[in-house]
């Protein structure tokens, strides 16, 4: 019976695919993206205030807990609003260096404004 061998060169599979796709959708998000679906599971665990409010020690623990995971959600939210504002500023300036920046593209824009005018 003769072996197979694996093709270097062959398709990638499908378990490649997807972790290819999965690590082209994470370099998009802001870590934000993360905390906000972990906000979701937070709130279902927070059920538990119901079952502790008769004990001050563990109601106080599991409020400390909450408070802890909001203000460190609110900070990486800030973080994330602060990086995409500079990325938002940084590429708006590429922009108008590639358009309105460049004086042979505005040459060109004014004769076609004048063209237009005059025709």
């Amino acid at each position: 019976m003769e072996g197979r061998t694996s093709n270097p060169e062959g398709p990638p599979s499908l378990g490649e695919r997807l972790r290819r796709a999965w690590a082209e959708a994470n370099a998009r998000r802001p870590m934000s993206f993360y905390l906000l679906a972990a906000i979701l599971v937070f709130v279902l665990l927070g059920s538990q205030f119901g079952y502790v409010r008769n004990d001050p020690k563990r109601f106080g623990f599991f409020l400390i807990i909450h408070f802890v995971f909001f203000f460190f959600v609110l900070v990486r939210a800030i973080i994330d609003f602060f990086e995409i504002a500079k990325r938002h500023f940084s590429e708006r300036h590429q922009l108008f260096g590639q358009t309105l920046g460049d004086p042979e593209f505005v040459e060109q824009l004014g004769q076609k404004v004048d063209k237009n005018r005059r025709g």
